[in-house]
């Protein structure tokens, strides 16, 4: 639709008929930049399209002067998201002045093309021939790559009446180079007008020299001699800057001072006055952007919050970070990551504080114990009882109301089926999960230990004893002192070393301006988040987020086809689902695999499904915590008869086909139907370990041993080869920069599939209580025969239970 609209207006303003006059615009010199460089808000004047390369926002104020007096001519100049306005007031006499008005749009073609226009509107006192003249200008621009760029500018296209002479439109077409990036910028105009040839045109050559990082020259010439120069420095987000034209005799014409404000910092003249940065984590950081209602707070995803603060280290206007804990909703294996980047802070030398808020535990004292010095509110508890996992089994619930659970799993630990089939824990469920709790636990203790320098058996004893009032921590060395809120600004302020901090959320605005052409390459992070299902995603009331297998094989198609994603990154944060979505996927990846690298972040949890998706990774990284295995198959229906009965309702069977009741959920398996499913379970759990053998190129008896359906950490998984290495996402998206052979400096990372918002988080709102209305009816089987209703008839690679860590 952009480029039907964009040939439209092309087409509307093409000129009428061919003059022979230039228009005698009134001079206004500006820093110069040829057509195929100019940015910012300067390309309302020198190209439009190139108003929507930096889509922040940017001020200007020009002022100009001649070399015989300071007074002059000023313009305001604003852009924002490719819209661009401009007021300047040209002082023709003391008592004659032109006040001129642009407005300009680009927008964003195809790769590195873009088309915009302006409107200049021209007002004097009547009888002056610029009263009421006004202009069309048409920009083109094509960022063909970091080194080349392509300009052409139209101007004067309706070609306006001077002292009722129609005069020509008037061509400039620009040429850029960069062959030393960024550093050095060579650059030419040829221009011309309609009413000669283009043989016929003036050259004017540009140059654009990088000082440092915050200094630039730049300088024209044209084939007379006539040329200009001018100097402008940057002190973050405003620049100020001086440019003067001389004519071929070196006699000075005119001058012009300028200076500017930009949302995003340009550079830095001077050495940076350090702020420290300021972090409150609370709540829940999705892997999935998600869209909520419009006039909802904006959800930093944990890519964002990763990607900024791994910025941050590095940053050297950053000099410390303060993170205020309120009941972050974070994963073992998402805050063992954070724990690595404050790590990294301090290893930069770059202090790192931690307020305790909220009756912290287990998971916001373990990521404080990263920070140099944690403070925690006099009136408090810090409650780092250890961990606890509850597994809750529902088969007395079930037989109270009737209700027989007729379900198997294929591999000994698979144990899904347990909470309802049993009312406690088999030998080889409490052997998996006392395994599981085991790792985390000892990777728990030796952490704080190491970071507190305390003993094990003394942090051992500590938790043993929790939890402890604030003066018990204080005392214990748990915390390093007691402050109230108010008094956060004094310890914040000795600690770094000044007083002048920013928001977080400021910080991931503001990333640092872009000056390179051409569409950057792209790593992908497809993130995997929820229960596995097939069809579109969604979140279901008191079960959680379902991530469906149409959105994701559309994610990962189109990453394979891009030419712009040179890597992927699968990042994982599922217990599983549904095995023919995870079959469906998994072919997906392999395709994608075939022609890019792949590179599979597991979070806190990746079992099942989820690594049935992993194996077709060239490379899997995990936390030692992340939850991953259970590599095997569950399926299975509830016998509703007994309720139905117990109920009243009264159901009769008539059968076409011995097994036509196979998923009805008005009986149980018959003894030859549970033969057949048995089998072909074992068929599912026999290809599902094949496929995990020939991804991570082990043997299939190997990986049976260590499937059977078992848990396992992230640290055993890791022994057992089921993972490469240890590494959180931002390892994973430097790995696959690497593989892909693009550094830091010159890649953009982008996620997707986004979870779409729509009316009350439409399938997390009115069709998801529609959808949690049918599990509750249709899904018991009050009011239907068969689980397929549902879409449940798939066999399941799931996570056979949920573990709560506290």
């Amino acid at each position: 639709m952009k480029k039907v609209i964009v040939v439209f207006i092309i087409l509307w303003l093409l000129p009428a008929s061919l003059a022979s006059e230039r228009y005698p615009y009134p001079y206004y010199p500006l820093p110069e930049y040829s057509a195929a460089v100019t940015f910012g808000t300067l390309s309302l004047f020198q190209n439009p399209a190139a108003l929507r390369v930096n889509p922040d926002m940017e001020l200007m104020y020009l002022h100009s002067f001649n070399s015989d007096k300071f007074t002059g001519d000023n313009t305001i100049l604003f852009a924002r998201n490719g819209l661009g306005l401009a007021y300047q007031n040209y002082r023709l006499s003391v008592d004659n002045a032109i006040n001129a008005f642009t407005i300009g749009y680009s927008s964003h073609i195809s790769q590195g093309l873009y088309a915009g226009i302006t409107y200049k509107f021209m007002k004097t006192d009547d009888g002056n021939p610029y009263h009421n003249d006004h202009f069309w200008n048409l920009g083109l621009l094509w960022r063909y790559s970091r080194e080349i760029s392509l300009g052409f500018l139209a101007e004067n296209l309706r070609q306006m009446e001077f002292a009722g002479e129609e005069t020509d439109v008037e061509y400039k077409l620009s040429a850029g180079f960069r062959p030393l990036q960024e550093l050095l910028t060579l650059s030419a105009n040829w221009s011309w007008s309609g009413g000669q040839s283009f043989s016929d045109g003036i050259f004017r050559g540009f140059i654009n020299l990088k000082i440092n990082d915050g200094i630039g020259i730049l300088g024209s010439v044209d084939e007379d001699g006539n040329f200009g120069f001018g100097i402008n420095f940057s002190f973050g987000y405003n620049q100020i800057g001086t440019y003067h034209t001389y004519t071929n005799d070196g006699r000075d014409w005119s001058g012009l001072l300028y200076s500017g404000y930009s949302y995003r910092p340009r550079g830095w003249v001077f050495p940076v006055k350090k702020k420290f940065l300021k972090l409150t984590l609370s709540g829940l950081y999705p892997e999935t952007d998600e869209k909520d209602f419009f006039l909802a707070p904006e959800r930093t995803t944990f890519l964002d919050l990763v990607q900024n603060l791994n910025r941050a280290v590095d940053d050297k206007i950053i000099g410390g970070v303060y993170v205020e804990l309120k009941k972050p909703r974070l994963g073992w294996a998402q805050i063992k990551e954070l724990r690595n980047i404050f790590h990294s802070f301090r290893d930069k030398g770059k202090p790192v504080l931690f307020y305790l808020g909220y009756l912290p535990g287990n998971g916001s004292y373990y990521l404080a114990s990263s920070g140099d010095e944690i403070a925690m509110h006099r009136v408090d508890d810090l409650a780092i009882t250890g961990l606890l996992g509850e597994v809750t089994f529902y088969k007395g619930t079930l037989d109270k109301l009737g209700i027989e659970a007729d379900i198997y799993a294929a591999g000994k630990y698979k144990s899904a089926e347990d909470i309802l089939t049993r009312d406690s824990m088999s030998q080889y469920h409490s052997e998996a999960v006392n395994k599981l709790l085991d790792d985390i636990f000892e990777q728990y203790v030796n952490d704080l230990a190491t970071d507190r320098d305390l003993s094990r058996d003394s942090m051992t004893s500590l938790i043993n004893n929790a939890p402890h009032v604030s003066e018990e921590a204080l005392e214990a060395g748990l915390v390093d002192r007691i402050l109230y809120p108010n008094e956060v600004r004094d310890w914040t302020k000795s600690s770094f070393g000044t007083s002048c901090s920013i928001d977080f959320e400021e910080y991931s605005k503001r990333k640092p301006y872009r000056e390179r052409w051409g569409l950057p390459p792209q790593i992908a992070v497809i993130p995997v988040e929820g229960t596995l299902m097939s069809g579109s995603s969604g979140e279901i009331p008191f079960y959680g987020k379902t991530v469906g297998s149409d959105d994701l094989a559309g994610a990962i198609e189109y990453a394979r086809k891009s030419d712009r994603i040179r890597a992927v990154v699968l990042r994982l944060n599922t217990p599983g689902g549904d095995g023919l979505a995870a079959d469906l996927l998994h072919q997906e990846l392999e395709l994608l695999s075939k022609e890019k690298p792949l590179i599979v972040s597991m979070g806190n949890v990746a079992a099942s499904a989820g690594y049935h998706l992993a194996s077709a990774g060239d490379y899997i990284l995990a936390q030692p915590a992340t939850v991953t295995g259970s590599i095997g198959v569950v399926y299975g229906k509830l016998n509703l008869s007994e309720l139905r009965e117990n109920i009243g309702f009264t159901t009769y069977l008539l059968k076409r086909g011995e097994n036509a009741d196979f998923f009805s959920w008005n009986t149980g398996f018959s003894k030859k139907q549970k033969e057949k499913l048995l089998y072909q379970l074992n068929l599912m759990y026999e290809d599902f370990v094949q496929i995990v053998a020939e991804g991570r190129d082990l043997s299939y008896d190997y990986v049976e041993s260590v499937a059977q359906g078992r848990v396992w950490s992230g640290s055993a998984a890791e022994e057992r080869q089921l993972v490469d290495g240890f590494g959180g996402l931002w390892e994973a998206i430097q790995m696959a920069e690497e593989q892909a052979g693009i550094s830091d400096d010159e890649v953009e990372i982008v996620s997707f599939p986004k979870r779409p918002f729509q009316l009350f988080d439409l399938w997390g709102g009115l069709s998801s209580v529609a959808k949690s209305i049918k599990i509750l009816m249709f899904g018991t089987g009050i009011f239907s025969d068969k689980s397929d209703d549902l879409g449940l008839s798939s066999y399941y690679y799931i996570l056979p239970y949920s573990i709560k860590i506290y």
